[in-house]
């Protein structure tokens, strides 16, 4: 059951970080995608950063919330990802400031080892990987 959880929060990650790009690109618009107090093992938010400043604002338009709950699932992620990824409206992943931004998440059961890793690429694009094979 542990993996089914794990592979239904690493699709469902790499799916909103995927929307949150073609939003970006098609409405020329940055989008933030922000993990839910600071710990993606919660879950994440996606907002329209309207004012462009990387940070996630309760007047900014919310696009979606998915909530993890805690449900055996870890996720962790190097200092290249950090609590958010923003997205530029040219689809890139850059800090506000300016600096690439890329990474991975390793997501795995609460006790196990990484099942899965998503990895974030400087253009924005993420792909799913079979850690120590890719």
């Amino acid at each position: 059951m542990d993996g089914v959880r794990v592979r239904h929060a690493a699709t469902t990650l790499h799916q909103s970080l995927d929307q949150a790009r073609m939003m970006a690109i098609s409405q020329g618009r940055p989008v933030l995608v922000s993990s839910v107090g600071g710990d993606w093992q919660n879950g994440w938010q996606v907002r329209i950063d309207e004012d462009n400043d990387g940070l996630s604002e309760p007047d900014e338009m919310m696009v979606e919330t998915v909530r993890l709950g805690g449900r055996g699932v870890r996720i962790k992620h190097n200092a290249g990802i950090g609590e958010r990824v923003y997205y530029r409206p040219d689809g890139s992943a850059r800090r506000p400031g300016g600096g690439l931004q890329m990474g991975r998440f390793s997501l795995s059961a609460a006790d196990g080892e990484p099942a899965f890793e998503l990895v974030l690429n400087a253009a924005g694009r993420t792909r799913l990987a079979t850690p120590g094979r890719d």
